[in-house]
């Protein structure tokens, strides 16, 4: 199964190809939030170093947030036009999820963190990759109150990276970050688990963006109008 997974919800941008049960090749890049730019030349050398073609993918694979309300839409509108372009089946992920596909095995509770900006995260709850809390957007001491009471607890994300200081003073030592090489959104995890979403039959006719939250356009003309 030919899989191309598409990620720039946040500061990565990255792109994968599986070819039948292994990752051909992946391209990260952390950091510069220049998707805009590098997005779509990522992808054609992705399918080049993987000796593939837009016509030789089965699957598509997109990161549809929450995150960076332009890189999602990017994201999905790529992954969208991809599907029509070339007849690929579609699998949609959210990003909470994604991130958490990197450390399956922890035994404990894994705490994705996202910034979402004006002290605010995107965050779960999630054991074993099963959700344990809705995700939502909150703020560092109301994440705090949902945690379990009991267990360790690791931290991924960038969110985590800003707020680290904070749940370390609440939880002590129950707390810690997850190791950089799987702290942020990797788009190889994100192929996995695409594949296994497909074999599911969870695929999508289209990617739609997940937000949680209002952009601060949206908030602003709110203001307006009361």
């Amino acid at each position: 199964m030919n899989i191309l997974a598409v990620e720039c919800s946040g500061k990565v941008a990255g792109v994968a190809v599986t070819k039948e049960d292994f990752i051909a090749c992946e391209i990260y890049l952390d950091g510069q939030l220049t998707h805009s730019q590098v997005f779509m030349p990522m992808v054609e050398e992705c399918l080049e170093r993987a000796n593939l073609e837009f016509g030789d993918i089965d699957v598509i694979a997109c990161n549809v947030g929450p995150g960076s309300f332009t890189g999602v839409r990017i994201g999905c509108s790529t992954a969208n036009a991809l599907h029509m372009a070339t007849g690929a089946k579609l699998v949609s992920v959210d990003a909470l999820e994604a991130l958490v596909y990197n450390l399956l095995d922890f035994d404990g509770w894994v705490v994705p963190m996202l910034d979402a900006r004006a002290d605010r995260l995107y965050a779960g709850i999630y054991k074993h990759g099963q959700s344990i809390m809705t995700p939502q957007a909150c703020n560092v001491e109301g994440l705090i109150a949902a945690l379990p009471k009991e267990g360790s607890i690791l931290l991924l994300g960038e969110g985590a990276e800003l707020h680290f200081k904070t749940m370390l003073e609440a939880l002590a030592s129950r707390v810690s970050l997850a190791p950089i090489h799987l702290r942020r959104h990797r788009p190889g995890a994100l192929a996995a688990l695409a594949m296994e979403k497909q074999v599911a039959g969870k695929t999508v006719d289209r990617c739609l963006p997940i937000y949680l939250r209002p952009s601060q356009a949206e908030q602003e003309r709110e203001k307006k109008v009361r």
